[in-house]
């Protein structure tokens, strides 16, 4: 396989950003760690992460320089160099000077520049960049603790870290297309600018540009331009280049990001009942060591029961006290080593789904980790407004699934939950793991007889096992499967309780924790305790893991089975507990049973057993223990 394109990513989570939208063009994608020693695997583009963003600009040139050779050396064709998409850097570079020195050793003297990415709300119009609909120096960009972006005009920006001219590429010229971009370029050549800002506002630009520089030696970009370099050699989007096996195992979150929405998305994960740990910037000054060690023995009891975020995420006010007591650069090292370490220390303590937030703090961890070059993948979701880097693997995260996504800084408040939510089951584990999580349930006593039922979402419709079947004895070829609309494709009859599992899973459309599988039994102490008709909730908070584990289990009042306005009430519920920042997992239909739902059957199961097992707790204790 010949190699089409070399890239050099200024910070870690930018190179996977740059690996994501390659992949999702259709490019087979290799990230490395830092320069490699060894020749590059089959691919089409392999992608270079340095950590290179804020350090000196010697320094950052002289790494490029040296990723650039080792591009060359495996025979790349042409050559990426990936900045933010909110160009942070200042007038002494980082931008700048690497840039002309990647021109120089390529022997090349003119450049495209454009950190615009549409899709994550990075636009550029005039030669200035917005975020979202504000410009770059009214965002949350303005306040950065090191590259603190005051100006908006890139080709200023550009100009006061760099020795060349630098000229616009305006969108007037751009929406005419690829000819009417090289007419531009010839223009701007002549005249002896060096850099050329471009203006792109919507993908169809980038389409339009990644066809003009299809012959260019060199592209500096955000992400967005990657969009259109695959078509110049006839790729177009396709499975086989984002196939890899998916991952599973603990699960945590390490921020050390400070943007504005790494703020939000922070106070979206504690205020949604999320594990959490605030890493105080001053307390590291003192002792790094300690702070870090403090923080796992927190998280280490608490991984099993789902993802725990630690973070330094912080105001501005707080980051510039820092700053001021050990300076700029040592306050970003004492942040950057200890999430490292505690990184590093979650690995240790059996992590192997990580999502780090922030392109400093990311580069940290990987090398912590010692981590060398992954194949990625791109991370498919309807939503790309994301920005972290996803380590899903085997072995201390070194094998396995390779980084994810880096996605937007400004948006998504719930990406920190949703982004460590478990891969999807395929149709085929699904029929198998619906089958062994019936036969669990009856062998230990949860189900009888043909009594309960268990479904799954696939992404065209539903699998449930079929009408008056055991749960202990289902065949994988004989569940139900459906369309969306409920309507039988194969299989034995549907049992008659799909339509008030469609009606849960469709309540749960846009909210965060979105089920995948529900499950219905007639759990004999959950009954016992609706036999009165009660009213409002099943159960207090008698035991921290009912807390915990199943949260609120408000009572439906008595309707025949399969009444249909069960589903409207059920689906009302669950909006009116989101409403108010609770989600549930479960209802209790009054003399027939629970119906529980999770992200998979087990994790259902996991939900139903502790349901059943507080219900029994508490039809036991004389006297009523009162509540947490």
């Amino acid at each position: 396989m010949t190699l089409l394109l070399g890239c050099i990513a200024d910070d870690f989570t930018g190179a996977t950003d740059l690996a994501n939208n390659l992949v999702r063009a259709g490019m087979q994608v290799v990230q490395t760690i830092g320069v490699p020693e060894h020749a590059a695997p089959a691919a089409d583009a392999v992608v270079v992460a340095l950590k290179s963003r804020t350090i000196a600009p010697d320094e950052a040139v002289r790494q490029s320089l040296q990723a650039l050779r080792w591009l060359q050396a495996q025979g790349c064709r042409q050559f990426y160099f990936k900045v933010c998409s909110t160009f942070d850097s200042t007038p002494r570079g980082n931008i700048g000077p690497v840039a002309e020195a990647l021109l120089e050793a390529l022997g090349a003297d003119f450049c495209c520049v454009t950190p615009a990415f549409p899709e994550n709300a990075r636009t550029v119009f005039q030669g200035h960049l917005f975020v979202g609909d504000v410009l770059l120096s009214d965002s949350g960009m303005r306040n950065h603790p090191l590259t603190p972006m005051t100006d908006a005009n890139l080709v200023r920006v550009m100009q006061a870290q760099s020795k060349g001219r630098v000229g616009l590429i305006p969108h007037a010229v751009v929406r005419t297309g690829e000819e009417g971009i090289l007419r531009r370029i010839a223009q701007l050549r002549g005249e002896g600018v060096r850099f050329a800002i471009v203006d792109a506002i919507g993908n169809e630009d980038l389409m339009a540009l990644g066809q003009a520089l299809a012959d260019a030696p060199l592209v500096v970009a955000g992400s967005g331009v990657a969009i259109g370099l695959p078509q110049n050699h006839g790729l177009r989007p396709s499975a086989a280049a984002a196939a890899l096996p998916a991952a599973t195992g603990l699960r945590a979150i390490v921020s050390g990001s400070c943007s504005t929405a790494t703020q939000q998305q922070v106070k979206d994960f504690i205020d949604g009942g999320g594990a959490a740990y605030a890493i105080d910037p001053l307390q590291l000054v003192a002792d790094a060591g300690a702070v870090a060690s403090a923080a796992l023995a927190w998280a280490e009891p608490r991984l099993a029961q789902g993802p725990v975020l630690v973070y330094s995420t912080a105001t501005p006010d707080a980051v510039r006290e820092v700053q001021q007591r050990v300076g700029v650069q040592d306050a970003g090292a004492l942040v950057e080593q200890a999430l490292a370490a505690i990184g590093k220390g979650l690995v240790q303590r059996g992590v192997r789904q990580l999502v780090v937030a922030g392109g400093e703090t990311s580069g940290a961890v990987v090398q912590a980790l010692g981590g060398a070059r992954g194949r990625a993948d791109a991370h498919r979701s309807a939503d790309r407004s994301r920005r972290a880097v996803v380590l899903r693997g085997g072995d201390g995260l070194r094998r396995g699934r390779a980084p994810g996504a880096e996605v937007g800084q400004f948006r998504h408040a719930r990406l920190l939950p949703q982004v460590l939510r478990p891969a999807r089951m395929n149709e085929a584990q699904a029929r198998s793991e619906i089958c062994r999580v019936g036969k669990s349930l009856f062998d230990r006593g949860y189900v009888h007889a043909t009594a309960g039922n268990i479904s799954v979402r696939l992404d065209d419709g539903y699998l449930i096992t079929p009408t008056d079947a055991c749960l202990g004895f289902l065949e994988p070829a004989s569940l139900a499967r459906t369309d969306l609309q409920g309507r039988q494709l194969s299989g034995d009859p549907a049992s008659k309780t799909l339509v008030l599992h469609r009606r849960i899973y469709e309540a749960h459309a846009g909210l965060q924790g979105a089920p995948r599988s529900v499950i219905h039994t007639h759990g004999t102490h959950c009954v016992a305790l609706t036999l009165d008709d009660p009213q409002g909730e099943l159960l207090p908070p008698i035991t921290p893991y009912f807390v915990m584990k199943v949260g609120h289990v408000p009572v439906v009042p008595y309707h025949r089975p399969g009444a249909p306005e069960v589903g409207d009430q059920v689906a009302a519920l669950v909006a009116r507990y989101a409403s108010q920042g609770t989600p549930l997992r479960a209802v209790m239909l009054t003399r027939l049973g629970p119906n529980v739902w999770h992200d998979s059957p087990a994790q259902a199961m996991a939900v139903l057993e502790e349901l059943e097992e507080t219900a029994k707790l508490w039809l036991l204790a004389q006297p009523k223990p009162r509540g947490l």
